[in-house]
């Protein structure tokens, strides 16, 4: 399998996909050919992937049928062996390692022209025991969100994030609050003093070394016990709630991913977005995903849905496509990248990114997370945040 990269490739793609179509009408003119299955995480939008498809169809008489089954990523590798699974599966990179070991994706062949149209970091993402799976599409990291009507100057630092939330708390609005219970959303605060979910060697992580224990971290798990205490954040936040409480214009500012993106500016009041603030001068490190399109090992048209996915959809108008709907953050194709470079969003999560953390993509970043589900839980608790990071350090590497 190759991608796009050279004249010769994409002749041999355009030639064999033609002699599989005349092939498919030759055996059986009756029988339409086998339509494309191509399935979505809940976060990507089905509208935006059909229309993309619909491209696809009108140039190659291939159907496409765009899924966004419930709990899709659970489903894959129930599906995915025996024929009723996708053929392209559209998720996030940190899946990947368990996908990989359980032998449901097709590794991609990246000639050297092709992988330096990627930002390094989101193709590298991908990498997994020395093997590339699937094609990049976008960048995700934390920002915050803030509503210009009640906060003139953005935080830049936690102690001017306190002097916002004594002035609004005066005035009846609530400051920044988030999900705590949500790892992508609290582990930051750990991270910002030490703490990280697994040791990496470039892009290789160590399922056996975790962070939880390093010096510093419990300081996280204090600091955000203390905001707790202050009634400042509480555990039942969710983020339905958080995002209605900032669209009526009681809470000002709030923590956001890309692809909120799209319902903040259709809000009936400006928006800005701006970097998470540092604490004590040390940044908050958020947690870096990388959405990609995977293509299923057991597939029978494995050489079609590559051609889908490079020749449509990671193309600068299929790419184009899907920002429209649900954005991308920032483009892992740097010849749309560099099309939407002057977007003042893009511009402050690609500046982000050097002070966030790439989510790991080992089989055991399942159980990191879950584990974390715990210790957010024990926050009110008595027992000392130490001991509560020690106890899931052994739960993770048990």
């Amino acid at each position: 399998m190759t991608l796009k990269g050279g004249v010769l490739g994409l002749l041999a793609y355009v030639c064999g996909l033609v002699l599989i179509i005349s092939t498919s009408f030759a055996v059986n003119a009756k029988n339409p050919p086998q339509p494309l299955v191509i399935w979505l995480s809940n976060e990507f939008s089905v509208e935006a992937v059909s229309a993309i498809a619909k491209r696809f169809t009108q140039s190659s008489a291939i159907p496409v049928r765009v899924e966004s089954p419930p709990f899709a990523h659970a489903k894959f590798p129930l599906f995915a062996p025996n024929g009723n699974g996708p053929d392209i599966f559209i998720d996030y990179h940190h899946r990947l390692g368990r996908w990989a070991n359980q032998g449901l994706l097709a590794s991609v062949d990246y000639l050297p022209t092709s992988m330096a149209q990627y930002v390094p970091l989101a193709v590298n993402s991908l990498k997994y025991q020395d093997q590339y799976y699937g094609y990049p599409l976008g960048i995700e990291v934390l920002s915050l969100a803030y509503n210009k009507n009640l906060v003139a100057n953005p935080p830049t630092n936690w102690y001017q994030m306190q002097y916002w939330q004594k002035i609004l708390m005066r005035q009846g609005f609530q400051s920044l609050v988030w999900p705590v219970e949500q790892t992508f959303y609290s582990f930051p605060f750990v991270a910002a003093f030490g703490g990280y979910s697994f040791a990496h060697s470039g892009f290789a992580f160590d399922a056996k070394r975790l962070g939880l224990s390093e010096p510093g971290a419990s300081r996280g798990i204090d600091f955000l016990r203390a905001l707790i205490a202050q009634n400042w954040l509480s555990l039942k936040a969710n983020p339905a709630q958080i995002m209605k409480d900032f669209s009526q214009q009681q809470l000002a500012m709030m923590l956001v991913l890309p692809r909120h993106w799209h319902d903040l500016k259709k809000l009936g009041f400006s928006v800005g977005l701006t970097s998470l603030p540092s604490i004590e001068n040390k940044p908050l490190r958020s947690f870096i995903n990388v959405s990609a399109a995977y293509i299923n090992q057991h597939s029978q048209q494995q050489d079609i849905a590559a051609f889908f996915i490079e020749n449509y959809l990671t193309t600068e108008t299929g790419l184009a496509t899907l920002d429209k709907h649900v954005a991308l953050g920032v483009p892992a194709y740097i010849p749309y990248l560099n099309r939407v470079a002057s977007n003042p969003w893009v511009q402050t999560s690609f500046a982000s990114l050097r002070d966030a953390q790439l989510t790991p993509n080992i089989p055991e970043i399942g159980r990191f997370f879950d584990v974390m589900s715990m210790v957010w839980r024990q926050l009110p608790s008595d027992k000392s945040s130490t001991l509560i990071l020690q106890q899931a350090q052994q739960r993770v590497v048990q």
